[in-house]
């Protein structure tokens, strides 16, 4: 992997959590029930909503980016804004007291109540793939600088270890390569 592909990769994962993450938004504030005044249902838009802004933080850290070269100075930013955005859908979106409530604020309504909450589920569902992807992206992203990072480090001398000094002449010539 390069950095450019490393960059192209992260663009594209993130740009897939971003589609998912908005339609998300879309079903929990477009398409709830009329008279969803309950305090969960605020609850949700609002952490919805906290979830979207990591993920556009992270896309517009990365669009920024006219140089892959960027990268190593720009991908704590974005480390942070898909870890804080990861954390926020599993224990907000995805923990059970958060499916638990979904569901229980449906119980004993009628009309809309009957079919959104199985759309909120399965839109947050789809979040996964693209989260988990965006999650990897970054690893990947990381392994790339170290591995770039080794290359363009100086090796550090390595002292010779005492025992080694100990040994007989003839078995610390045997080490060396010889010469024809």
């Amino acid at each position: 992997m390069s950095l450019s592909t490393a960059v192209q990769t992260l663009r594209t994962s993130v740009a897939d959590l971003n589609a998912a993450v908005s339609e998300l938004v879309m079903i929990v504030h477009e398409d709830r029930p009329t008279g969803s005044d309950l305090a969960m249902v605020d609850h949700l838009a609002e952490v919805v909503s906290e979830l979207q802004a990591g993920v556009v933080a992270a896309s517009s850290t990365l669009a920024a980016l006219t140089d892959p070269r960027q990268l190593p100075e720009r991908l704590p930013l974005i480390d942070r804004e898909l870890d804080s955005a990861s954390v926020r859908y599993w224990r907000d979106l995805r923990g059970y007291e958060p499916t638990v409530e979904l569901r229980r604020s449906a119980r004993g309504r009628g009309g809309e109540w009957r079919t959104w909450p199985g759309s909120v589920q399965a839109s947050v569902m789809q979040c996964e793939e693209p989260l988990v992807a965006a999650s990897s992206a970054v690893r990947a992203a990381w392994r790339e600088i170290g591995e770039l990072l080794t290359l363009y480090l100086p090796v550090p001398y390595a002292a010779p270890s005492p025992a080694s000094s100990l040994q007989a002449p003839a078995e610390a010539d045997s080490s060396l390569p010889k010469r024809n």
